[in-house]
């Protein structure tokens, strides 16, 4: 099976990502933060919803407003006054209410 690459583009420098090892993608304001792990993180001006759309096959899932992730690295789910996962890089976020059924549901398809 041949790998996906994402193309990012930051300042003067074109970098073929793998998708596998993108973790999440994070928008704030006009720009979106393409974070592999803690050491390595892409700002953009691509809007989060262009990432959507062109990965919405490949096990990434809109979760906010702010947030898109890979399912691949989801660590754990914890159930409370509100949803939370955390992902492989130790990072937080809060489920939308309305999308946590399909998270769960997409996170228990990837222990298959």
């Amino acid at each position: 099976m041949k790998s996906k690459f994402l193309v990012l583009k930051v300042l003067n420098i074109v970098r073929k990502v793998p998708i596998s090892r993108i973790a999440y993608f994070e928008a704030h304001g006009k720009e979106t933060y393409t974070v592999i792990n803690l050491q390595e993180i892409y700002l953009d001006k691509v809007p989060l919803k262009v990432y959507e759309e062109k990965l919405k096959n490949d096990g990434f899932y809109r979760i906010s407003r702010q947030q898109l992730i890979n399912i691949q690295h989801v660590r754990e789910i914890i159930f409370g006054i509100t949803t939370t996962l955390i992902m492989d890089t130790g990072d937080r976020f809060t489920v939308s209410q309305r999308k946590v059924s399909k998270i769960v549901k997409a996170f228990q398809e990837t222990g298959m």
